[in-house]
């Protein structure tokens, strides 16, 4: 006569299912997505990759750029003060 695993066998058996099913989802790799310049598609890209690109710095015109954003944002906080007393719109 075969016997049946106690209760306590067979939570011991589902928790260490459940602990099996956890770790292979967690060592599955998530994609990751490079996104694309304007226009263009993004794309998967490998670890290797993301690597790669991760040492890329910021060139002098990426300074400027950045630098020029700081008085036009400025510009938009300064009209936007001024909106409420200026417009006849309610929006």
């Amino acid at each position: 006569m075969t016997r049946l695993p106690s209760g306590a066998a067979r939570l011991r058996r589902f928790f260490l299912l459940i602990g099996l099913l956890w770790s292979v989802h967690a060592l599955a790799a998530s994609p990751i997505i490079q996104p694309g310049a304007p226009g263009e598609p993004s794309r998967q890209i490998s670890a290797e990759q993301a690597i790669e690109l991760a040492g890329l710095r910021h060139s002098a015109a990426d300074v400027r750029f950045m630098s020029d954003m700081i008085p036009h944002h400025q510009q938009a906080l300064d009209m936007s003060a001024l909106a409420p007393n200026r417009s006849q719109s309610h929006e």
